[in-house]
């Protein structure tokens, strides 16, 4: 059924699109370096001020849930989920929060 609804797919694809270029936007404001993405997740570094193991520990504190690979290579970025507005308002927030 869902194969079948065309519209819905291409409605839920429209808002996470416009989620993830608003997410990408406010994490750069914040410092972040983000990787260009077609994706429903976000590729980012954070800023100088904190590592992507602190930022992934204190958010994981705060209930919010980003990935980290402890991975030579890639162990300075996050892979962050694009959820819904309210998820990536809550993110955000949080991030803000943290850094400054």
């Amino acid at each position: 059924a869902a194969v079948e609804d065309v519209a819905y797919m291409r409605e839920n694809a429209g808002r996470i699109i416009a989620t993830r270029r608003r997410l990408s936007a406010a994490l750069k404001e914040l410092g972040f370096s983000v990787m260009p993405s077609e994706t429903n997740f976000l590729w980012a570094r954070p800023p100088q001020k904190i590592s992507a193991c602190d930022l992934f520990v204190k958010l994981r504190d705060a209930g919010i849930l980003i990935r980290y690979f402890d991975v030579a290579g890639i162990d300075d970025y996050v892979r962050i989920t694009v959820g819904t507005d309210a998820e990536a308002d809550a993110l955000l927030e949080a991030v803000g929060r943290i850094i400054t």
